[in-house]
Protein backbone atom coordinates (compact mmCIF):
# COMPACT_ATOMS: atom_id res chain seq x y z
CA UNK A 1 0.00 0.00 0.00
CA UNK A 2 2.86 2.39 0.82
CA UNK A 3 4.48 1.59 -2.52
CA UNK A 4 1.25 2.46 -4.40
CA UNK A 5 0.97 5.69 -2.44
CA UNK A 6 4.55 6.65 -3.35
CA UNK A 7 3.98 5.76 -7.04
CA UNK A 8 0.76 7.82 -7.12
CA UNK A 9 2.46 10.73 -5.34
CA UNK A 10 5.33 10.63 -7.85
CA UNK A 11 2.89 10.55 -10.78
CA UNK A 12 0.97 13.52 -9.39
CA UNK A 13 4.23 15.38 -8.88
CA UNK A 14 5.33 14.62 -12.46
CA UNK A 15 1.98 15.66 -13.92
CA UNK A 16 2.08 18.85 -11.86
CA UNK A 17 5.59 19.67 -13.13
CA UNK A 18 4.48 19.05 -16.73
CA UNK A 19 1.47 21.33 -16.33
CA UNK A 20 3.65 24.00 -14.74
CA UNK A 21 6.14 23.85 -17.63
CA UNK A 22 3.34 24.03 -20.20
CA UNK A 23 1.80 27.01 -18.39
CA UNK A 24 5.16 28.78 -18.22
CA UNK A 25 5.76 28.27 -21.94
CA UNK A 26 2.25 29.47 -22.78
CA UNK A 27 2.88 32.62 -20.71
CA UNK A 28 6.30 33.15 -22.32
CA UNK A 29 4.70 32.88 -25.74
CA UNK A 30 2.00 35.39 -24.75
CA UNK A 31 4.63 37.85 -23.49
CA UNK A 32 6.79 37.38 -26.60
CA UNK A 33 3.77 37.96 -28.83
CA UNK A 34 2.91 41.12 -26.90
CA UNK A 35 6.49 42.37 -27.13
CA UNK A 36 6.69 41.72 -30.83
CA UNK A 37 3.15 42.85 -31.53
CA UNK A 38 2.03 45.96 -29.74
CA UNK A 39 5.37 47.26 -28.47
CA UNK A 40 7.10 46.49 -31.76
CA UNK A 41 4.30 48.18 -33.72
CA UNK A 42 4.38 51.25 -31.48
CA UNK A 43 8.13 51.56 -31.87
CA UNK A 44 7.85 51.13 -35.65
CA UNK A 45 5.23 53.88 -35.82
CA UNK A 46 7.37 56.14 -33.61
CA UNK A 47 10.32 55.60 -35.98
CA UNK A 48 8.18 56.54 -38.98
CA UNK A 49 6.94 59.70 -37.24
CA UNK A 50 10.49 60.53 -36.16
CA UNK A 51 11.69 60.24 -39.76
CA UNK A 52 8.84 62.53 -40.88
CA UNK A 53 9.84 65.03 -38.23
CA UNK A 54 13.47 65.06 -39.42
CA UNK A 55 12.41 66.47 -42.78
CA UNK A 56 10.53 69.33 -41.09
CA UNK A 57 13.24 70.52 -38.69
CA UNK A 58 15.23 73.50 -40.00
CA UNK A 59 17.74 73.74 -37.16
CA UNK A 60 20.88 71.58 -37.39
CA UNK A 61 21.02 71.19 -33.59
CA UNK A 62 17.40 70.04 -33.44
CA UNK A 63 18.00 67.67 -36.35
CA UNK A 64 20.88 66.06 -34.45
CA UNK A 65 18.62 65.47 -31.45
CA UNK A 66 15.87 64.02 -33.66
CA UNK A 67 18.36 61.70 -35.38
CA UNK A 68 19.56 60.53 -31.97
CA UNK A 69 15.96 59.82 -30.91
CA UNK A 70 15.34 57.90 -34.15
CA UNK A 71 18.47 55.82 -33.56
CA UNK A 72 17.37 55.03 -29.99
CA UNK A 73 13.91 54.00 -31.22
CA UNK A 74 15.44 51.73 -33.87
CA UNK A 75 17.74 50.15 -31.28
CA UNK A 76 14.79 49.66 -28.92
CA UNK A 77 12.81 47.99 -31.70
CA UNK A 78 15.69 45.63 -32.46
CA UNK A 79 16.16 44.84 -28.76
CA UNK A 80 12.43 44.14 -28.42
CA UNK A 81 12.51 41.74 -31.36
CA UNK A 82 15.55 39.93 -29.97
CA UNK A 83 13.98 39.69 -26.52
CA UNK A 84 10.76 38.29 -27.99
CA UNK A 85 12.82 35.66 -29.85
CA UNK A 86 14.74 34.74 -26.71
CA UNK A 87 11.61 34.44 -24.59
CA UNK A 88 9.73 32.21 -27.01
CA UNK A 89 11.26 31.50 -30.40
CA UNK A 90 8.48 31.13 -32.98
CA UNK A 91 10.57 28.47 -34.72
CA UNK A 92 9.37 25.94 -32.09
CA UNK A 93 5.75 26.47 -33.09
CA UNK A 94 6.25 27.09 -36.78
CA UNK A 95 8.82 24.46 -37.75
CA UNK A 96 9.12 22.13 -34.76
CA UNK A 97 11.43 20.96 -32.03
CA UNK A 98 14.34 19.87 -34.20
CA UNK A 99 14.59 23.25 -35.94
CA UNK A 100 14.25 25.03 -32.60
CA UNK A 101 17.03 22.98 -31.01
CA UNK A 102 19.23 23.55 -34.06
CA UNK A 103 18.51 27.30 -33.82
CA UNK A 104 19.33 27.34 -30.09
CA UNK A 105 22.58 25.45 -30.71
CA UNK A 106 23.56 28.01 -33.36
CA UNK A 107 22.89 30.81 -30.86
CA UNK A 108 24.92 28.94 -28.25
CA UNK A 109 27.75 28.39 -30.75
CA UNK A 110 27.79 32.07 -31.74
CA UNK A 111 27.78 33.20 -28.11
CA UNK A 112 30.30 30.70 -26.70
CA UNK A 113 32.19 29.41 -29.75
CA UNK A 114 31.35 25.76 -29.02
CA UNK A 115 30.92 23.25 -31.81
CA UNK A 116 28.10 20.72 -31.72
CA UNK A 117 26.60 17.73 -33.51
CA UNK A 118 22.82 17.45 -33.64
CA UNK A 119 21.05 14.48 -35.20
CA UNK A 120 17.31 14.50 -35.87
CA UNK A 121 15.56 11.12 -35.51
CA UNK A 122 12.94 12.31 -38.06
CA UNK A 123 10.07 11.10 -35.84
CA UNK A 124 6.94 13.21 -35.35
CA UNK A 125 6.64 14.75 -31.89
CA UNK A 126 3.62 16.28 -30.17
CA UNK A 127 3.65 20.01 -29.43
CA UNK A 128 3.30 19.41 -25.67
CA UNK A 129 6.36 17.13 -25.72
CA UNK A 130 8.20 19.67 -27.87
CA UNK A 131 7.50 22.39 -25.30
CA UNK A 132 8.70 20.23 -22.43
CA UNK A 133 11.87 19.12 -24.20
CA UNK A 134 12.51 22.68 -25.41
CA UNK A 135 12.17 24.07 -21.88
CA UNK A 136 14.60 21.51 -20.50
CA UNK A 137 17.07 22.00 -23.35
CA UNK A 138 16.93 25.79 -23.17
CA UNK A 139 17.44 25.71 -19.42
CA UNK A 140 20.46 23.45 -19.84
CA UNK A 141 22.02 25.75 -22.43
CA UNK A 142 21.26 29.11 -20.88
CA UNK A 143 21.24 28.53 -17.15
CA UNK A 144 24.29 26.31 -16.77
CA UNK A 145 27.36 28.53 -16.99
CA UNK A 146 29.50 25.67 -15.71
CA UNK A 147 28.72 23.70 -18.85
CA UNK A 148 30.20 26.48 -20.95
CA UNK A 149 33.21 27.11 -18.71
CA UNK A 150 34.19 23.42 -18.81
CA UNK A 151 34.58 23.69 -22.60
CA UNK A 152 36.23 27.11 -22.82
Amino acid sequence: MKANFKVNRDRIKTISMIHEQLYKEKERRRIATELHGSIGQNLSLAIIKCEELKSKIPSEDSLTVIEYICDMLEQSLENTRLLALEISPPVLYEIGLEAAVSWLLEQFKDKHGLQYIFEDDKKQKSLDNNILVWGAWEAACTLNPGMVKEHE
